[in-house]
């Protein structure tokens, strides 16, 4: 701001300068204005402005300043409640280790008792001992009414678990009749294949003893235009020796599974 004001003042007396004139008033489109006046609004106005900043600069700081505390103080916070359930989560490992280990040491100091509480345990637990146990105990208090009602639903329950279990057996039988055929079917399949393969594994071995002699023969003309062909005759029995190796594979394959 105080550069402005410098450079109003400047301009100012350039323009008087230029104008030739010594009157103490600057001649505006709509009001005449003092100099000295013009200086002085701007430097108050300066000032104004670089109070201001410096107000909001401080109030901005001190803002700043008390966020900054409350966020500490609530992290101070939030690390006290961490710090406290750790604590208690400590505290309730040692206290349950403590009860097994207590628990522990009280079953071997009383075998006896250890040994009837797991067969009550079991008694209580089991399908079968149970059982065996309210008969003998609370089932007899039962009227001989009620146990024939009890009786009857259990029998009904049982005639529909047979039913169901009967139409299960039937579905599954003749889901496995429908494999067997299916099986039996691919089994033939597959025992005529490996017999198609066995055929073409010995036409190839034919294929590749002619193709050996063809070489020899080759070999024994001793021409130059000989040359060419027996190479095109060996690699042709290359080609058919690797592909008789595959037929061979698949053959000991199917031989593995029994056909």
């Amino acid at each position: 701001m105080r550069i402005l004001s410098s450079r109003c003042k400047m301009t100012e007396m350039n323009h008087l300068k230029h104008s030739g004139s010594s009157d103490k008033f600057i001649v505006n489109k709509k009001d005449a204005i003092p100099t000295q006046g013009l200086g002085n609004v701007v430097d108050s106005v300066s000032a104004s402005l670089d109070g201001a900043v410096d107000s909001m600069s401080g109030s901005l700081r001190g803002a700043t300043a008390a966020a900054g505390a409350q966020v500490g103080e609530a992290l101070a916070h939030a690390q006290g409640y961490v710090d406290q359930g750790r604590g208690t989560l400590a505290g309730l490992e040692a206290q349950a280790f403590g009860l097994l280990k207590e628990g522990v040491r009280t079953a071997y100091e009383h075998q006896e008792a250890t040994a009837a509480v797991a067969l009550a345990a079991a008694a209580v637990l089991l399908p079968g001992p149970r059982r065996l146990l309210w008969r003998m105990t609370l089932g007899r208090l039962q009227s001989p009414e009620a146990g024939l009602r009890s009786a009857e639903q259990r029998a009904k329950a049982l005639s529909e678990a047979v039913t169901f279990q009967k139409q299960e057996v039937s579905k599954l039988q003749e889901r496995v009749a429908l494999a067997q055929a299916e099986y039996e079917r691919g089994r033939n399949k597959l025992e005529a294949s490996a017999e198609e393969l066995a055929k073409l594994s010995r036409r190839m071995r034919r294929a590749h003893e002619g193709a050996a002699e063809l070489q020899d023969d080759l070999r024994r003309m001793r021409l130059p235009q000989s040359v060419p062909l027996r190479s095109a005759v060996a690699q042709h029995a290359s080609t058919a020796e690797g592909q008789r190796k595959v037929v061979e594979r698949m053959i000991l394959d199917l031989a593995r599974q029994g056909i």
